[in-house]
């Protein structure tokens, strides 16, 4: 019996394939380098590269979903960590969940607390290659261009948007599906289309964030 009839989808009952991915992929994040955070639950399984070349860390909680079965927009891969250099990092915060998507750090990709990202989404730090065309295609990587990327907490990135090197993400935002980020979107903003650009501010978010900082600052006073 072949190795791929076992692993239909529908051969088992869904709890011995939620068991299988839980084990397997714990020993492939180790087999990486990677410590598996408490909670974290895999639905198939994920691309890890980061074996003496970078790290991968994760906060608590963090869903990575690699199967069409188990999301409703289907994706047309598996969830990809990879970090290309030895200084490489990819940070996700507690909370969040990522569904095929791709995330590429010759830098440092960090992700804030209880983001999500839709189908297909990419996240990268660097061009990959030279913006020159000679030579271009035996570059090596440190010929190309590359900056962090930072996002925030509470940001919802729509299904096939992709994000590019040097970006500041604020809390708060949503990037539209399909959408390109080129630049820096400031906290609680929409942003749609490509190159993307802000569409809507939720100001009410930006007054309830706002509140919160002030009665935070005003509980850790002396004497409050």
């Amino acid at each position: 019996m072949s190795a791929s009839h076992l692993l239909k989808p529908g051969r088992y009952p869904r709890y011995v394939g939620l068991l299988f991915w839980h084990t397997w992929g714990r020993l492939r994040c180790r087999r990486a380098g990677i410590d598996p955070a408490p909670g974290l639950r895999l639905y198939g399984l994920p691309i890890f590269d980061s074996a003496r070349r970078g790290s991968i860390r994760f906060g608590r909680d963090v869903t990575l979903c690699s199967r069409s079965e188990d999301t409703a927009l289907g994706v047309s891969r598996p969830v990809v960590l990879r970090t290309m250099t030895p200084e490489a990092r990819i940070s996700l915060g507690d909370g969040c969940g990522l569904s095929g998507t791709a995330i590429c750090a010759a830098n440092s990709v960090v992700v804030g607390a209880r983001c999500l990202f839709g189908a297909d989404a990419m996240v990268v730090d660097t061009d990959f290659h030279p913006l020159h065309p000679e030579g271009r295609w035996r570059a090596p990587l440190s010929a190309a261009g590359s900056r962090p990327v930072s996002i925030g907490d509470d940001v919802f990135v729509g299904a096939r948007a992709v994000i590019l090197k040097g970006v500041h993400i604020g809390n708060g935002v949503v990037i539209g599906a399909g959408a390109v980020v080129t630049r820096d979107v400031p906290a609680y903003a929409v942003v749609a289309g490509n190159p993307a650009r802000i569409v809507h501010v939720d100001s009410r978010a930006i007054d309830r964030s706002a509140a919160l900082d002030n009665a935070s600052t005003t509980a850790a006073e002396p004497g409050s």
